[in-house]
């Protein structure tokens, strides 16, 4: 079957970005129909996941190379791509692919690998013009491992995000990264820190190939006060918008008074830590909170919201004007989108009614 015209083509294009989050269903339709075809292997190409142990939909480089050897062109479609593993036996076939739209990589480094990362490969694949985010998974990263790989990095390259990764870093010093003068270090406007204890003291060591002084947006979680306070504060006039775990012990004591370019907070989830940071903080110059929450609470949500509420107005906050609460959307909601909202307005009355709650859906 093919579209009969343009607008029916359309269509077809917009029930297929619907169902972009279902690989069954998209296999599916790449195969029942012509005019389906390059929208759904548009969304099963855009992210890749190889020699992973972890990932159901992994694949092997070895199959990866087939697949883009047979049909280039998915090439175009590929913008994100996860390694499981940095050896040299991994890395080369990626590597010799032509990569035109990819932006973002992450890189796992196992423990168990049993030979060290491919750094001249992996450098490689960092310098592509293209890319603008990378992550690095795991402790087994060095410090030494990240100085090299960041200071091959594009330009262009403004996201980083370190999960599971806590090198140590005090053998660490300015002669073991020549290269990192000012003007040739990688500027980071985002950053994601999660289980990344000693990453705040690495970005901050002179060795360290990152130029921080236009970080504009942090997201962190269980990442140990003792290294990133000092550096959230030391930052605090830059940094715009915030991202943090309700349920983070660590940020107890996060002061966001501290924070003085910090117009943008977002919560997720449920815990104690955003009461008592919303509560003890000093003045802050926040304007907007997104609080947002998973529908498989369902109606448990209420009494969360209304704590929620309660921390929100006890906040020393005094140019706030919008807090939004986006209800997360699963295959266990059981409300309707009208459901959700009454019973968040009702759940957070005195916010709805001084009209600066605002209700959206993901």
């Amino acid at each position: 079957m093919a579209a009969s015209s343009p607008l029916v083509q359309e269509l077809w294009d917009e029930i297929i970005d619907y169902l972009h989050d279902s690989r069954p269903t998209l296999l599916s339709c790449a195969l029942v129909c012509r005019a389906l075809v390059v929208r759904a292997q548009t969304h099963l190409f855009r992210s890749i996941v190889v020699a992973s142990h972890r990932h159901p939909t992994t694949i092997s480089v070895t199959h990866l190379a087939e697949i883009l050897s047979l049909s280039p062109h998915l090439i175009d479609y590929v913008c994100d791509l996860y390694i499981g593993r940095c050896d040299a036996a991994t890395l080369m076939p990626i590597v010799v692919i032509a990569w035109s739209r990819m932006s973002a990589i992450s890189f796992v480094h196992s423990s168990e690998e049993p030979v060290a990362p491919a750094l001249d490969l992996l450098s490689a694949l960092v310098s592509l013009p293209t890319l603008r985010k990378i992550l690095f998974y795991s402790n087994a990263w060095t410090a030494d491992n990240l100085c090299v790989a960041l200071t091959a990095c594009n330009p262009g390259i403004s996201a980083l995000a370190f999960h599971s990764c806590s090198p140590e870093i005090s053998d660490l010093s300015v002669d073991d990264n020549p290269t990192t003068e000012r003007s040739h270090r990688l500027r980071i406007t985002h950053l994601d820190l999660f289980f990344a204890d000693t990453i705040p003291d690495f970005m901050m060591n002179a060795a360290c190939p990152l130029d921080l002084s236009g970080l504009q947006h942090v997201k962190v979680g269980f990442s140990g006060e003792t290294h990133l306070f000092p550096f959230l504060y030391g930052l605090g006039h830059t940094i715009q918008s915030l991202d943090i775990d309700a349920a983070d012990a660590g940020l107890d004591s996060l002061d966001l008074g501290s924070l003085p370019g910090l117009s943008h907070l977002t919560v997720r989830g449920q815990g104690s830590a955003v009461q008592h940071i919303l509560q003890r903080s000093r003045e802050s110059n926040v304007r907007m909170i997104c609080y947002l929450l998973g529908s498989w609470r369902g109606s448990a949500c209420s009494p969360i919201l209304q704590s929620f509420q309660s921390s929100v107005l006890s906040a020393n906050m005094p140019k706030l004007h919008r807090v939004e609460v986006k209800m997360i959307i699963n295959q266990f909601n059981i409300h309707s989108y009208a459901e959700w909202t009454s019973l968040i307005r009702d759940s957070m009355s005195q916010l709805s009614k001084s009209g600066i709650l605002a209700i959206t859906f993901d």
